[in-house]
Order: structure tokens, then sequence, then C-alpha cells
């Protein structure tokens, strides 16, 4: 008997780890998104440095030419591991926007002004009300690549044109 409750005990005290970091998993470069997640068990306490967190996805954020990241609220928590008594795994990730500059989002810009960022000659990165900060000043025939110097059209990332028509 002995043995069953020091086999219980063993259990319970192994779930009791502390997780604190995320790690990059996934993303979009084309939409701007870094997503971060972290595993843990079903008695794990969590514990997420928040500013590792911030500094993880502004790191991953810059590799694809941003200067800042904005977490969106909220987590997705996915079950790797069920029992009889519920989860004993889960998976949470969190997304982050990848932006252009502080909290506040940059001025509304019209495809008229200054480029901020030099590609290719037809195509011009301007500061915007958009999720990225920017839209892309192109010629109505444009197809983006979503490399650095043709980047694709999203909804993070859309054409000037179309936020003058809304």
């Amino acid at each position: 008997m002995r043995f069953v409750y020091f086999g219980v005990l063993a259990a319970a005290l192994a779930g009791c780890a502390t997780v604190s970091q995320m790690a990059a998993t996934s993303g979009s470069r084309s939409d701007g998104i870094v997503k971060l997640s972290y595993e843990h068990g079903m008695f794990d306490k969590v514990r997420i440095d928040e500013r590792t967190a911030q500094a993880t996805a502004v790191r991953r954020c810059g590799t694809w030419g941003y200067t800042s990241a904005e977490p969106f609220g909220g987590e997705v928590r996915q079950c790797q591991a069920a029992s009889g008594y519920g989860c004993t795994r889960w998976f949470v990730t969190r997304e982050y926007q990848c932006t252009n500059g502080g909290n506040a989002a940059p001025p509304l810009a019209s495809a008229a002004s200054a480029p901020v960022t030099p590609m290719a000659n037809d195509i011009r990165k301007v500061r915007a009300n958009t999720e990225s900060g920017y839209c892309l000043d192109v010629p109505e025939n444009y197809v983006g690549t979503g490399s650095l110097s043709r980047p694709a059209i999203t909804k993070a990332l859309p054409r000037c044109s179309s936020l003058s028509a809304k």
C-alpha cells in the first residue's frame, strides 16, 4: 500500500513544473503574424515571462522588416493528450501582429505620400492606418511574390487604392 501512495504522490509532483518560456512556432510573413507557443501538463503552474515573449515576437518580426509586435487578445489551447480525468497535456498558442512603430497606428496616408521602404520601381510602401501600419502603392496588374522587394497584398498590407475606396 505504501508504494501506491508514493506512486500517486510522485505522479502529482511530477506535473508541478513551471512553464515560463514561449517559443516561435509558426507565422506568416505576408500577413505579418508570429505565433508563439508553449506546452504544459494538467498540474503545471504556468507563469509566462511576458517581456521575453514580447521580445521573441519583436525579434521574429524584425527578420521580416517590421520594428515591433503587438499581441492579439487571447490564446488558443489545444489538448494534446487526454485521460479519463480530462486533458493531461495542453499546447497553447498566442498570435502577435508585426507592426512598424509604437502602440498607436500611423496616420492614414494617400498613395501620393513619400515611400517609406525602397522596393522595385513600380512598388511603394506607404504609411497607412492598417494592421501593419502600411499599404502598397502598386500598379493595377501587380502580383506580389511575398519577398521583401515584391510583398504580397494581404489584409495586413492592402493595396493603397482599396483604402480610399472604403
